[in-house]
């Protein structure tokens, strides 16, 4: 016996919580005092009944627990990318200030190597002794 409640456009459902995604709603023929209620052919859930299909049908996809937990998941899923985001940043920030740093020292290497050049060029060891010397004994 098909008791299937005869509808123009069947609802949409949110596929049961065992996955059958076979869900209609039942309302027996002829009794006008019964109500709207779904039972899944796979695992037998039954609702509670409802006076209008439009009751059992928000009833029915209402899934509280499921939708704040696909909030929860869109939520980490969006602060993982901004720590992602920020990393990248950060990693970036570090290559670019050690970048700075090499140049800084290479900079200073070559002023180094220059400076010891000129002191065997110019003798400047030499120099700044004699200098130093000088001025002591004055």
């Amino acid at each position: 016996m098909n008791n299937l409640h005869p509808m123009s456009e069947k609802p949409e459902f949110k596929p049961c919580l065992c996955g059958n995604k076979e869900i209609d709603s039942r309302a027996p023929k002829g009794n006008p005092f019964s109500g709207h209620d779904i039972r899944c052919g796979k695992c037998f859930l039954l609702t509670p009944t409802f006076d209008t299909l439009e009751e059992l049908v928000a009833y029915w996809n209402s899934r509280p627990i499921e939708d704040a937990l696909k909030s929860r998941i869109k939520e980490l899923e969006t602060q993982a990318w901004n720590q992602e985001a920020d990393s990248t940043k950060s990693e970036m920030a570090y290559v670019k200030t050690i970048d700075r740093l090499n140049k800084v020292l290479k900079s200073l290497i070559k002023t180094s190597e220059r400076s010891r050049i000129a002191e065997r060029v110019f003798g400047w060891d030499d120099n700044l002794n004699k200098i130093k010397q000088a001025l002591e004994k004055s």
